[in-house]
């Protein structure tokens, strides 16, 4: 079970699925280190770094947004579609003429 929180008051979904014998992911910091440890969970820190330093949070978060638009935004899945669907297309168009030629 993943708790990626930035503050969570107690996470009793975390208590919930540690009391359950289900693996916990949870952030180092705030109410879930009161029962949550290295040794019965794996503690995120990187969530404490995100908020010591929220600007280059930002910065990663536009880095993210450019990525998504230009690699795997709607228009781009769509050229990449168009482009699979000619080829396949393409292929069956070589196939059935060989197979009419073979038949010859």
């Amino acid at each position: 079970m993943v708790l990626p929180t930035r503050g969570e008051g107690w996470g009793r979904v975390a208590q919930e699925a540690m009391s359950c014998g289900v693996a916990v992911v949870t952030t180092g910091y705030g109410g879930p280190l009161t029962y949550v440890n290295e040794y019965n969970a794996y503690l995120i820190p990187i969530m404490r770094k995100i908020q010591v330093h929220p600007e280059e949070a930002r910065t990663k978060g536009e880095k993210a947004r450019i990525d998504m638009v230009e690699r795997y935004s709607e228009d781009v899945f769509g050229t990449i579609l168009e482009r699979e669907f000619q080829r396949i297309g393409q292929e069956i168009l070589k196939r059935r003429v060989k197979q009419e030629n073979a038949e010859l």
